[in-house]
């Protein structure tokens, strides 16, 4: 999350968003409603006080697959292939109904997306906000 910030600082200008959906298909990490999400990330994690940069938004809480699942998650899946990553924590922890090839495999799954609304880049969960730089410069100076 505070890499998200720093991410948007560094873009300051250049017409990045960055919109945030939480969900709590995976292991049950974001109990709450939308507004005791947004508490718990100013006080617990990531905590110390954190609020979310200008340009980063974060919406309801939705649900990323499964039955359930939200359509802009479907055109996003639908648009590009899975990431590398599988599901790497235990069936039991994900929450969700029936399970497909091109589900988001655990929280902070990332796309990015162009100025026109087209869907360019999935990484998964384990890519570092840092190693995101490049490919936004790419579509920022488009």
């Amino acid at each position: 999350m505070v890499g998200l910030n720093a991410l948007l600082e560094k873009h300051n200008g250049q017409k990045l968003a960055i919109l945030g959906f939480p969900c709590n298909q995976f292991g049950h990490q974001e109990p709450g409603t939308s507004e005791e999400t947004l508490k718990c990330y100013r006080h617990i994690r990531p905590g110390e006080c954190w609020e979310p940069h200008p340009d980063f938004t974060i919406l309801k809480k939705i649900e990323v697959n499964g039955s359930g699942e939200n359509a802009l998650y479907s055109y996003l899946k639908n648009a590009l292939p899975p990431s590398s990553a599988t599901a790497t924590k235990p069936i039991e922890r994900l929450f969700w109904d029936v399970k497909k090839d091109d589900d988001i495999t655990w929280n902070f799954e990332k796309f990015i997306i162009d100025k026109a609304g087209k869907p360019r880049f999935r990484f998964s969960p384990k890519t570092t906000v840092e190693s995101l730089h490049g490919c936004i410069e790419e579509l920022i100076n488009e």
